[in-house]
């Protein structure tokens, strides 16, 4: 599995194209590559972040509401895969 960052609403890599990765404590096996952001990468999302606040802070609540409740039947709907990929990074058995 490898991982970008998101960044002003895209996915990138790290603007040095650095990676790193996460082993399976278990078996000793990589099982994430990701992104290794630099603080220029840092900064970059954090500058994006905050011009996405200043929408975010003029939506309505009812518009907030709406948004936050698709990100709760997306997260639901990915709950098996997103399961897996935590019991892979950490060696966990399943629940």
């Amino acid at each position: 599995m490898k991982a970008s960052l998101l960044i002003d609403n895209e996915l990138v890599q790290a603007s040095n194209g650095a990676l790193s990765s996460r082993r399976n404590p278990v078996t000793g096996a990589v099982y994430t590559e990701f992104a290794a952001a630099t603080p220029e990468d840092a900064l970059a999302a954090v500058t994006s972040a905050a011009a996405a606040f200043l929408v975010w802070s003029k939506s309505s609540p009812g518009q907030r509401r709406d948004i936050l409740l698709n990100a709760a039947r997306l997260l639901k709907e990915r709950a098996e895969p997103f399961m897996q990929t935590m019991v892979g990074e950490t060696g966990a058995s399943r629940p």
